[in-house]
């Protein structure tokens, strides 16, 4: 399984959380919402101009800009499903 930035995941691939870098203010803001290392997520869809990105995880969606998907590690899965 390979491992990269959460922004390189492609819409509609899956991938397991596997740090979520070292901005304390969005560290703080994911767990304040359940999401933690281990967490599945998944790339739903994009805004038309592409940032930000709105991310399935843990039942819900997040939407995240390029630049702090770029600070989150995964590693990806098999299809969401």
């Amino acid at each position: 399984m390979e491992k990269k930035c959460l922004s390189e995941l492609e819409i509609g691939k899956t991938g397991k959380i596997l740090s979520l870098g070292e901005d304390e203010g969005l560290c703080r803001r994911l767990r304040s919402l359940g999401v933690g290392e281990e967490s599945r997520i998944r790339p739903a869809f994009a805004s038309p101009f592409g940032d930000p990105v709105a991310y399935e995880v843990q039942g819900i969606l997040i939407a995240l800009r390029r630049q702090e998907s770029g600070k989150i590690l995964v590693e990806e899965e098999f299809p969401w499903g």
